[in-house]
């Protein structure tokens, strides 16, 4: 026979972990951790709690719950993922990352104020093409490379 009010499917994970009848759309936890999500939950209240989770809940902006959740949610799977340090790799990872950009932006923008130096923009449009090497006039003609070396990486393609 199969039933039709079945309500511990309906049930969020958090009301499942406690025991406790969801209240459905007055349940603080049933957007955020439906029932297929009980793992991600477990590591969520290992680490912050449940009342300490409702208590924000309650206090936070609702435009800002959902990235609160998402945030607490991808701490706490890293710390179950490594006790010891937790998020701190991915953190430090992400900051290499954001440094090597960062130089690697400054290095554009010398070159790119070396080139306007060199090649300063022209006052009169009927000059365009005067002032600038062929390399910027003709994609195809690189002056002073040899050819048959420049991959097609080099070549912009």
């Amino acid at each position: 026979m199969v039933r039709t009010n079945d309500r511990s499917s309906g049930a969020c994970a958090a009301c499942k972990h406690r025991r406790m009848k969801c209240r459905g759309v007055q349940c603080p936890m049933a957007p955020y951790f439906p029932a297929n999500k009980s793992q991600e939950l477990i590591n969520v209240l290992k680490l912050f709690g449940f009342k300490n989770i409702t208590k924000t809940l309650r206090t936070i902006n609702p435009l800002k719950k959902q990235d609160y959740i998402n945030s607490i949610i991808d701490e706490a799977n890293a710390r179950a993922f490594d006790p010891v340090c937790g998020c701190i790799p991915l953190i430090s990872s992400l900051n290499e990352e954001l440094n090597f950009f960062k130089a690697e932006l400054d290095r554009v923008l010398q070159q790119l104020a070396m080139y306007k130096s060199h090649y300063p923009c022209p006052t009169n449009t009927h000059d365009v093409n005067m002032n600038y090497p062929a390399i910027v006039q003709n994609n195809q003609e690189f002056v002073g490379v040899d050819q048959e070396n420049v991959g097609a990486a080099d070549l912009g393609n």
